[in-house]
């Protein structure tokens, strides 16, 4: 991945300050346990480049629907068709699998505009992880999305019809441009009580995402304390009762 053609988005925080970034996100929660904190705190952190393709394209969709009209106080029903070029630009997807698509999605968006042409001394002291998918595979992932955005401006041209049953839909790709990208990101990788954790940080935004494991002794200790709570509540309630008696 790492050849002439590929472009990459240099990393804008050092490990101190993606240190700190991971060990205040793991501290909103107080259920999560110290060992991980700790790990932040401590510079568990390591930089990452991953391996993605940035795509532009275009695409031509045909609609035919069955659309329902008011005329006067009556209801009539027509085939209405429609067609639609489309043009999509800075579309991401990963290469490689490492990271889940659902988890990239809460790390987006990285600034593109960004973008430079690959130095090895911008990645030195990075790892580079390997591209597992082809170009052709990475689109099919995100094939359905742009396809269905066409579909929702398709039928923006339908608004002043009452109803709109679709017949027929097909969509055509007229052109397709594909940029090979590296894509910055800090990883906090380490494991509580034989539980892996693995949080990601975009390492051009700051954007941190990953859900650490829970620790047992503080979650004990939440739902102990609640059943305390819980116990002299009840027991104030009953004294209130038996004193109305």
């Amino acid at each position: 991945m790492s050849d002439l053609n590929t472009k990459i988005i240099p990393f804008e925080f050092t490990a101190q300050q993606a240190s700190h970034s991971f060990a205040r996100y793991i501290s909103r929660n107080k259920l999560n346990p110290t060992e991980i904190f700790e790990a932040a705190r401590q510079g568990r952190v390591k930089p990452v480049y991953f391996p993605a393709f940035e795509f532009g394209c275009e695409i031509t969709t045909k609609l035919k629907s069955e659309c329902t009209q008011r005329e006067a106080e009556e209801f009539s029903a027509v085939t209405v068709q429609r067609e639609l070029k489309s043009r999509f630009s800075g579309l991401l997807a990963l290469s490689g699998d490492k990271v889940d698509e659902t988890l990239f999605s809460l790390l987006e968006p990285y600034d593109l505009q960004g973008l430079k042409a690959f130095d090895s001394a911008l990645a030195v002291k990075a790892d580079i992880h390997q591209a597992v998918l082809s170009a052709e595979e990475a689109f099919e992932k995100i094939r359905p999305e742009i396809e269905q955005a066409a579909v929702n401006e398709i039928k923006k041209t339908l608004r002043d019809y009452t109803s709109e049953k679709t017949l027929e839909l097909s969509h055509e790709l007229d052109s397709l441009d594909t940029t090979n990208i590296l894509l910055p990101m800090w990883v906090l990788d380490c494991e509580y009580k034989g539980q892996p954790c693995r949080l990601f940080m975009n390492g051009q935004t700051g954007k941190i995402a990953g859900v650490p494991p829970r620790s047992t002794n503080k979650t004990v200790a939440l739902l102990g304390a609640g059943a305390a709570i819980g116990a002299v509540i009840g027991q104030l309630i009953w004294m209130a009762v038996k004193t109305l008696w």
